[in-house]
Protein backbone atom coordinates (compact mmCIF):
# COMPACT_ATOMS: atom_id res chain seq x y z
CA UNK A 1 0.00 0.00 0.00
CA UNK A 2 1.38 3.41 -0.94
CA UNK A 3 1.97 6.19 1.56
CA UNK A 4 -0.95 8.45 0.63
CA UNK A 5 -3.45 5.58 0.59
CA UNK A 6 -2.41 4.42 4.04
CA UNK A 7 -2.45 7.98 5.38
CA UNK A 8 -5.97 8.49 4.03
CA UNK A 9 -7.21 5.23 5.52
CA UNK A 10 -5.72 5.87 8.97
CA UNK A 11 -7.43 9.28 8.95
CA UNK A 12 -10.85 8.27 7.62
CA UNK A 13 -11.06 4.56 8.51
CA UNK A 14 -8.87 4.23 11.60
CA UNK A 15 -10.46 1.19 13.24
CA UNK A 16 -10.20 -1.10 10.22
CA UNK A 17 -6.80 0.29 9.22
CA UNK A 18 -5.30 -0.44 12.63
CA UNK A 19 -6.25 -4.08 12.11
CA UNK A 20 -4.36 -4.07 8.80
CA UNK A 21 -1.40 -2.31 10.40
CA UNK A 22 -1.29 -4.93 13.14
CA UNK A 23 -0.82 -7.66 10.52
CA UNK A 24 1.72 -5.64 8.53
CA UNK A 25 5.19 -7.21 8.84
CA UNK A 26 7.12 -4.15 7.70
CA UNK A 27 10.62 -3.53 9.05
CA UNK A 28 11.77 -0.43 10.90
CA UNK A 29 13.86 0.72 7.94
CA UNK A 30 11.04 0.23 5.46
CA UNK A 31 8.57 2.04 7.71
CA UNK A 32 10.93 5.00 7.89
CA UNK A 33 11.66 5.05 4.16
CA UNK A 34 8.10 4.56 2.92
CA UNK A 35 6.04 6.40 5.53
CA UNK A 36 7.76 8.29 8.34
CA UNK A 37 10.31 10.26 6.30
CA UNK A 38 7.90 11.27 3.47
CA UNK A 39 5.24 12.50 5.90
CA UNK A 40 7.65 14.02 8.41
CA UNK A 41 9.10 16.05 5.54
CA UNK A 42 5.78 17.82 4.90
CA UNK A 43 5.96 20.43 7.71
CA UNK A 44 9.58 21.56 7.13
CA UNK A 45 9.23 21.57 3.33
CA UNK A 46 5.96 23.50 3.55
CA UNK A 47 7.58 25.97 5.92
CA UNK A 48 10.55 26.47 3.56
CA UNK A 49 8.18 26.94 0.63
CA UNK A 50 6.24 29.49 2.66
CA UNK A 51 9.46 31.43 3.32
CA UNK A 52 10.31 31.30 -0.40
CA UNK A 53 6.85 32.68 -1.22
CA UNK A 54 7.38 35.45 1.33
CA UNK A 55 10.73 36.38 -0.21
CA UNK A 56 9.20 36.36 -3.69
CA UNK A 57 6.39 38.68 -2.64
CA UNK A 58 8.68 40.85 -0.50
CA UNK A 59 12.08 41.12 -2.24
CA UNK A 60 13.54 43.24 0.57
CA UNK A 61 13.91 40.10 2.71
CA UNK A 62 17.60 39.10 2.66
CA UNK A 63 18.67 35.80 1.12
CA UNK A 64 20.61 34.91 4.25
CA UNK A 65 17.32 34.82 6.12
CA UNK A 66 16.00 32.23 3.68
CA UNK A 67 19.04 29.98 4.08
CA UNK A 68 18.78 30.31 7.84
CA UNK A 69 15.17 29.13 7.83
CA UNK A 70 15.97 26.27 5.47
CA UNK A 71 18.75 25.09 7.79
CA UNK A 72 16.36 25.25 10.72
CA UNK A 73 13.68 23.22 8.94
CA UNK A 74 16.22 20.52 8.09
CA UNK A 75 17.28 20.44 11.74
CA UNK A 76 13.65 20.16 12.84
CA UNK A 77 13.02 17.26 10.47
CA UNK A 78 16.10 15.30 11.54
CA UNK A 79 15.29 15.77 15.21
CA UNK A 80 11.67 14.79 14.56
CA UNK A 81 12.81 11.53 13.00
CA UNK A 82 15.00 10.80 16.01
CA UNK A 83 12.24 11.73 18.47
CA UNK A 84 9.83 9.28 16.79
CA UNK A 85 12.35 6.50 17.33
CA UNK A 86 12.88 7.47 20.98
CA UNK A 87 9.13 7.74 21.54
CA UNK A 88 8.69 4.21 20.20
CA UNK A 89 11.43 2.99 22.53
CA UNK A 90 9.67 4.58 25.49
CA UNK A 91 6.29 3.16 24.45
CA UNK A 92 7.77 -0.31 24.11
CA UNK A 93 9.69 -0.09 27.39
CA UNK A 94 6.59 1.07 29.26
CA UNK A 95 4.25 -1.50 27.70
CA UNK A 96 4.35 -3.96 30.66
CA UNK A 97 2.94 -1.22 32.89
CA UNK A 98 -0.25 -1.44 30.85
CA UNK A 99 -0.53 -5.23 30.55
CA UNK A 100 1.14 -5.30 27.13
CA UNK A 101 4.34 -6.94 25.95
CA UNK A 102 7.47 -5.11 24.83
CA UNK A 103 7.61 -4.92 21.05
CA UNK A 104 9.53 -2.07 19.47
CA UNK A 105 8.30 -2.65 15.93
CA UNK A 106 4.66 -2.57 16.99
CA UNK A 107 5.29 0.50 19.15
CA UNK A 108 6.94 2.28 16.23
CA UNK A 109 3.95 1.52 14.01
CA UNK A 110 1.54 2.93 16.58
CA UNK A 111 3.59 6.08 17.15
CA UNK A 112 4.22 6.67 13.44
CA UNK A 113 0.70 6.13 12.14
CA UNK A 114 -0.87 8.05 15.02
CA UNK A 115 1.34 11.01 14.08
CA UNK A 116 -0.19 11.16 10.60
CA UNK A 117 -2.62 14.07 11.23
CA UNK A 118 0.17 16.13 12.82
CA UNK A 119 2.41 15.70 9.79
CA UNK A 120 -0.36 16.26 7.26
CA UNK A 121 -1.46 19.47 8.99
CA UNK A 122 1.99 20.87 8.22
CA UNK A 123 0.86 21.52 4.64
CA UNK A 124 -0.80 24.70 5.89
CA UNK A 125 2.57 26.16 6.89
CA UNK A 126 3.16 27.33 3.35
CA UNK A 127 0.13 29.65 3.41
CA UNK A 128 0.19 33.22 4.80
CA UNK A 129 -2.67 32.71 7.25
CA UNK A 130 -3.14 34.26 10.72
CA UNK A 131 -1.33 32.63 13.63
CA UNK A 132 -4.63 31.75 15.29
CA UNK A 133 -5.36 29.45 12.33
CA UNK A 134 -2.06 27.58 12.73
CA UNK A 135 -2.63 27.22 16.47
CA UNK A 136 -6.14 25.86 15.88
CA UNK A 137 -4.96 23.37 13.25
CA UNK A 138 -2.09 22.29 15.50
CA UNK A 139 -4.39 21.65 18.45
CA UNK A 140 -6.98 19.78 16.37
CA UNK A 141 -4.37 17.60 14.65
CA UNK A 142 -2.86 16.62 17.99
CA UNK A 143 -6.24 15.83 19.48
CA UNK A 144 -7.00 13.56 16.54
CA UNK A 145 -3.56 11.97 16.88
CA UNK A 146 -4.42 11.20 20.51
CA UNK A 147 -7.68 9.62 19.33
CA UNK A 148 -5.79 7.47 16.81
CA UNK A 149 -3.41 6.47 19.57
CA UNK A 150 -6.36 5.50 21.76
CA UNK A 151 -7.73 3.27 18.99
CA UNK A 152 -4.39 1.78 17.96
CA UNK A 153 -2.82 0.85 21.29
CA UNK A 154 -5.20 -2.01 22.20
CA UNK A 155 -5.16 -3.37 18.65
CA UNK A 156 -1.49 -3.16 17.67
CA UNK A 157 0.23 -3.35 21.07
CA UNK A 158 -2.51 -5.29 22.87
CA UNK A 159 -2.76 -2.79 25.69
CA UNK A 160 -5.37 -3.80 28.25
CA UNK A 161 -8.63 -1.97 27.52
CA UNK A 162 -8.94 -0.73 31.09
CA UNK A 163 -5.46 0.82 30.85
CA UNK A 164 -5.65 2.39 27.39
CA UNK A 165 -6.28 5.90 28.69
CA UNK A 166 -3.33 5.69 31.08
CA UNK A 167 -1.12 4.36 28.29
CA UNK A 168 -2.26 7.19 26.01
CA UNK A 169 -1.37 9.68 28.72
CA UNK A 170 2.05 8.05 29.11
CA UNK A 171 2.84 8.19 25.38
CA UNK A 172 1.35 11.68 24.99
CA UNK A 173 3.41 12.95 27.91
CA UNK A 174 6.57 11.51 26.37
CA UNK A 175 5.61 13.10 23.04
CA UNK A 176 5.15 16.52 24.65
CA UNK A 177 8.50 16.24 26.43
CA UNK A 178 10.31 15.26 23.23
CA UNK A 179 8.53 18.02 21.28
CA UNK A 180 9.68 20.51 23.88
CA UNK A 181 13.28 19.30 23.53
CA UNK A 182 13.07 19.57 19.75
CA UNK A 183 11.60 23.07 20.00
CA UNK A 184 14.34 24.41 22.25
CA UNK A 185 17.28 22.65 20.58
CA UNK A 186 16.48 22.72 16.85
CA UNK A 187 16.82 26.53 16.49
CA UNK A 188 20.38 26.23 17.78
CA UNK A 189 21.33 22.96 16.12
CA UNK A 190 22.78 24.69 13.05
CA UNK A 191 25.21 26.57 15.30
CA UNK A 192 27.06 23.30 15.93
CA UNK A 193 28.49 23.50 12.42
CA UNK A 194 30.32 26.71 13.31
CA UNK A 195 31.64 25.79 16.75
CA UNK A 196 34.99 24.64 15.39
CA UNK A 197 35.53 27.92 13.53
CA UNK A 198 34.28 30.44 16.08
CA UNK A 199 35.07 31.25 19.72
CA UNK A 200 32.88 29.30 22.12
CA UNK A 201 30.20 31.65 23.45
CA UNK A 202 27.71 31.19 26.24
CA UNK A 203 24.98 30.28 23.72
CA UNK A 204 27.26 27.71 22.11
CA UNK A 205 27.96 26.12 25.48
CA UNK A 206 24.23 25.89 26.15
CA UNK A 207 23.72 24.21 22.78
CA UNK A 208 26.44 21.66 23.46
CA UNK A 209 25.10 20.87 26.93
CA UNK A 210 21.52 20.43 25.68
CA UNK A 211 22.55 18.26 22.74
CA UNK A 212 24.75 16.08 24.96
CA UNK A 213 21.88 15.64 27.42
CA UNK A 214 19.48 14.66 24.64
CA UNK A 215 21.92 12.17 23.12
CA UNK A 216 22.76 10.75 26.54
CA UNK A 217 19.10 10.26 27.33
CA UNK A 218 18.54 8.55 24.00
CA UNK A 219 21.53 6.26 24.61
CA UNK A 220 20.31 5.32 28.08
CA UNK A 221 16.84 4.53 26.77
CA UNK A 222 18.30 2.37 24.00
CA UNK A 223 20.57 0.49 26.40
CA UNK A 224 17.70 -0.07 28.80
CA UNK A 225 15.53 -1.34 25.97
CA UNK A 226 18.19 -3.80 24.81
CA UNK A 227 18.82 -4.97 28.36
CA UNK A 228 15.12 -5.61 28.91
CA UNK A 229 14.98 -7.77 25.78
CA UNK A 230 17.66 -10.07 27.19
CA UNK A 231 15.88 -10.53 30.53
Amino acid sequence: MNTLARAAKIIFQPSSEWQAIKRDRTTTLRLYLTYIIPLAAIPPLSYSLGIWILVTLQPFVEDVTVSFYIEQTVAYMLMDLVSIYILALLASAGAPLFSAERNFRQALKVVAYASTPIWLSGIFLMSPLPNVFFVSVGVLSRLYAAYLLYLGLPIVMRVSKDKVIMCCAFVAGAYLALSWLVRITAPYATDLWNLAKQPVTYDAKVVVVVVVLVLSTAALVLLRHRASRTE
